[in-house]
């Protein structure tokens, strides 16, 4: 007995819920919140630098692909004194990645059900939605890694599209850290095919060694110009190690395995943020999903799909590059079209094909949407131009504001940006953690001042405001957003 169709609306669900992501992500977009202080960092290299100098190492340890750089710098002149220039190619990436892992999932699946699922756990994904609003490179590598695996894809299934791989591929190297990982696992699956099918097996090489050679050079050329003796690579390595983001290399030792697992739960937990059930199913489906393929021989694709993440795992071990969410958002797409396969394997088994599984996926769909609305939507970090605003609405004529080291670098962007009175802000100097220090800072002022900071050093900065309460002064108004915190105090 032949199953039954899906009814057209289902059909076009997948689209549909494309659409909707993109609502999301402009929403996000929309939303305009404060850059953070990472995005600070960055935003202060674009505006303090010509392009030319954007190839010089970056200040504050501050680590981005060139032409990334200079798509940032063309936006944020094109839209002067606002956020919303840094966030627009963070957003038009956004839309590149999702319309073309629409089209990987019409590639790979001809299930509507495993579509469904595979689009749901994309367009639901809160990591994804958030990023695509982010100042900061990582909405670039979805990007690039999800057109490089639909120009894969389409070329396995019909031996074209080699010189638009080719180009894509060199291009992408200005533009993404990870472009390295995303090739070498492109051409192993191109390998990989080639050797399983005597159809593949035809075509000409000669492409290949043409843009593999122009691939090369320009990887060897952005080395030595980006990566080779970078004065971050240290201060980096070392947050890293205590971030967790680079394992221990002793695979004898305990920690080493814990460090695995620590970054397992981190994978099916925080990349893809469905609670702790959630992460124990997705655990579940991605083992069906990579045995179901392996039994019916994709192992092309699995090549495709699994072997960045193993790369970059082991880039992690070697204290290479880190394995950390955000730097991990690019591989997102491959955990989803798994998970769909171990999905559809599952209701074959279960129910066989007299029940489509087109019929289930929209619970599925469901349960997503309310994991994604559960964890917040819109999303907010370190609004510390809310505060500004706020002072700035409520300051009286002689109030001085002083901006905890926490809180310094987004100062410094709003600054640059909108001019604030230099007489009125102090910027005071970092890392200063002694209360004493910082009423010497303060000096001989007297009658009222605020004091900004944000959760960066909420412990020294708490600390200084029980300080000052101790003291007895007058603590006459206080603000609280996302991430940030204003009081203005009385001194006698």
């Amino acid at each position: 007995m032949n199953p039954a169709r899906p009814a057209p609306l289902l059909g076009k669900l997948p689209l549909l819920l494309t659409l909707l992501g993109v609502v999301l992500a402009v929403g996000q977009f929309l939303h305009d919140r404060g850059l953070w202080t990472d995005e600070a960092f960055l935003a202060l290299n674009i505006l303090d630098r010509s392009i030319p100098e954007l190839m010089r190492p970056l200040n504050d340890d501050q680590v981005a692909p060139f032409l990334f750089l200079v798509l940032e710098k063309a936006f944020s002149e094109l839209l002067p004194g606002t956020d919303a220039g840094f966030r627009i190619v963070p957003l038009l990436s956004y839309l590149v990645g999702s319309f073309a892992f629409l089209r990987i999932t019409r590639s790979v699946f001809h299930d509507s059900g495993a579509r469904i699922f595979a689009v749901s756990l994309f367009v639901f994904n809160g990591n994804l939605i958030y990023y695509a609003s982010e100042a900061k490179q990582y909405m670039g590598d979805v990007a690039v890694a999800m057109v490089i695996t639909l120009l894969v894809l389409r070329y396995i299934s019909h031996g074209r599209g080699t010189h638009a791989l080719g180009a894509v591929a060199v291009i992408s190297i200005w533009f993404s850290s990870i472009t390295p990982i995303v090739v070498v696992a492109a051409l192993a699956s191109i390998l990989s095919s080639r050797y399983r099918s005597n159809t593949v097996m035809g075509y000409s090489l000669r492409p290949f060694l043409f843009w593999a050679c122009i691939w090369c050079t320009n990887f060897a050329l952005y080395y030595i110009v980006a990566v080779h003796d970078h004065p971050a690579q240290d201060p980096l390595r070392s947050f890293w190690l205590s971030a967790g983001g680079l394992l221990p290399n002793d695979p004898f030792s305990p920690t080493f395995y814990t460090a695995l697992y620590g970054r397992a739960y981190m994978v099916f937990h925080r990349l893809l943020p469905f609670g702790i059930i959630g992460a124990y199913v997705l655990v579940i489906l991605t083992a069906l999903g990579i045995f179901s393929w392996l039994r019916t021989g994709q192992r092309a694709l699995l090549v495709l799909l699994v072997m960045p993440a193993l790369l970059h795992l082991s880039l992690a071990i070697l204290h290479v590059y880190p394995f950390d969410t955000r730097l991990l958002l690019y591989v997102i797409p491959a955990f989803a079209l798994i998970c769909a396969e171990g999905f559809r394997m599952v209701h074959h088994l279960l129910l066989g094909v007299q029940h489509p599984s087109w019929k289930f996926a929209p619970l599925t769909l469901v349960l997503f949407a309310v994991a994604f609305l559960h964890s917040g939507y819109p999303m907010d970090r370190q609004e510390v131009k809310l505060c500004l605003d706020f002072i700035e609405a409520n300051a009286g004529m002689h109030d001085k504001v002083f901006v905890d080291p926490g809180a310094g670098p987004i100062f410094r962007y709003y600054d640059k940006q909108r001019g604030y009175d230099p007489v009125r802000y102090v910027d005071l100097e970092r890392e200063r953690t002694d209360p004493d220090r910082y009423l010497r800072d303060i000096g001989d002022t007297h009658g009222p001042f605020w004091f900004l900071i944000t959760d960066l050093r909420v412990v020294e900065a708490r600390s200084i405001i029980a300080h000052w309460d101790s003291l007895g002064n007058k603590r006459s108004m206080e603000y609280h957003v996302s991430g940030a915190h204003a009081y203005r105090y009385s001194l006698p």
